[in-house]
């Protein structure tokens, strides 16, 4: 089965570098412009047989704004929102810039444990991971039970992190598939382990 797994285009908060999780942001005019100028290279999604999205807006606006521009009718294909698949929640840190934090204690010590610390009043990684790890395994049921051949996730950051993290065949860390607004993966899945054919 294929996947191809797309980060939701920017936002504000993307643009201004802030720490944007549980923020229900829409895409910012910039964010819509670079979907736009980048319809060729979703070509790809033309066969696509459902599209999994995150319940925040920036993701369903993605999703939305790409089938539009490819000209594709988005609820022939099985639009289905996972709440699981929600961004990472920020905690203290929510809104806030790396410039806006430095004189924060605990988030000089986060980026020293390279963010394995729970952030205070956070989700805390290894819940945000088990829960999207989660909310992925139900969609690849539903996929093969349908027996769908190509599916698209239109999600965060990290979700796409937290899945690849635990099946991507390099078996890289959670960090080391960090994607740009509008980019991700597309990739085979055999059940196990996803493989990349692209960045």
């Amino acid at each position: 089965m294929r996947m191809t797994f797309i980060r939701h285009g920017k936002t504000l908060g993307n643009i201004e570098h802030r720490y944007v999780g549980r923020s229900d942001e829409p895409l910012s005019d910039e964010g819509i412009r670079d979907i736009k100028n980048r319809i060729e290279t979703y070509s790809y999604l033309n066969d696509t047989d459902v599209i999994f999205v995150s319940p925040m807006r920036r993701c369903i606006q993605t999703a939305e704004l790409i089938f539009e521009q490819l000209g594709l009718d988005i609820d022939k294909r099985g639009f289905i929102v996972v709440d699981g698949f929600r961004e990472y929640d920020f905690g203290d840190f929510e809104g806030k810039n790396h410039d806006d934090l430095m004189k924060n204690k605990m988030y000089r010590d986060w980026l020293d444990s390279n963010g394995s610390y729970d952030m205070p009043a956070g989700e805390g990684l290894d819940n945000f991971k088990s829960r999207v790890i989660a909310a992925f395994d139900e969609t690849v049921k539903i996929c093969y039970e349908q027996k769908y051949n190509h599916t698209a996730y239109i999600v965060h950051g990290g979700t796409i992190m937290a899945v690849f993290s635990e099946y991507d065949s390099e078996k890289k860390a959670y960090y080391d598939y960090k994607c740009k607004n509008g980019e991700g993966y597309r990739c085979h899945f055999n059940g196990n382990m996803l493989e990349r054919m692209n960045r």
